[in-house]
């Protein structure tokens, strides 16, 4: 079994608030380039693909979530 090199420890009193603090960012970070919905612990990004601009603007999203995420 591999160690938990990160997160928070399950039944701690900092994980609830520092998930909230983690997930209120995100819809900042996807701002103007696509819809994110969050419910809970699920995050879905949405946004209709017409073109490529489109395409474009939600893979930058994609990418700002996993940028925030490593921080």
């Amino acid at each position: 079994m591999n160690p938990v090199l990160s997160g928070i420890t399950q039944g701690s009193v900092l994980g609830p608030l520092l998930f909230v603090i983690f997930i209120n960012v995100l819809p900042e970070v996807c701002q103007d380039l696509c819809q994110m919905f969050l419910f809970a612990d699920d995050a879905k990004l949405h946004k209709s693909i017409d073109d490529r601009n489109d395409f474009t603007s939600l893979h930058q999203a994609c990418q700002n979530v996993l940028d925030q995420s490593n921080k």
